[in-house]
């Protein structure tokens, strides 16, 4: 991913660069990233159910974290696959542990 949403009720200035860390899993560390705020959602219509907060696009100082960044983004799609797929087996079986 070459950028990333941040939920916020405070908002750096457009064109700013911050500094936003990943907690990676297990015990592979902290991945810590620079990005520069390209746009800001401070206010939202009435019944919306997006979020307040900010975008930023990374600019990968470090060549090495474009490819850990994209790991990392596979492993949580992948995750969010699983637990889903979990459920709905769960559902169709109506109990908490299927044999298959």
């Amino acid at each position: 991913s070459d950028g990333v949403f941040i939920k916020s009720s405070k908002f750096p200035v457009i064109g700013e660069d911050i500094r936003v860390k990943f907690v990676l899993p297990k015990d592979l560390g902290i991945l810590e990233l620079t990005g520069t705020v390209k746009w800001k959602r401070w206010t939202l219509k009435k019944g919306s159910t997006e979020s307040l907060g900010f975008g930023i696009k990374f600019t990968f100082d470090v060549p090495s974290h474009k490819a850990i960044m994209e790991a990392y983004c596979t492993y949580l799609k992948n995750k969010q696959i699983i637990q889903v797929t979990k459920r709905l087996m769960e559902e169709f079986f109506n109990r908490r542990n299927p044999v298959i």
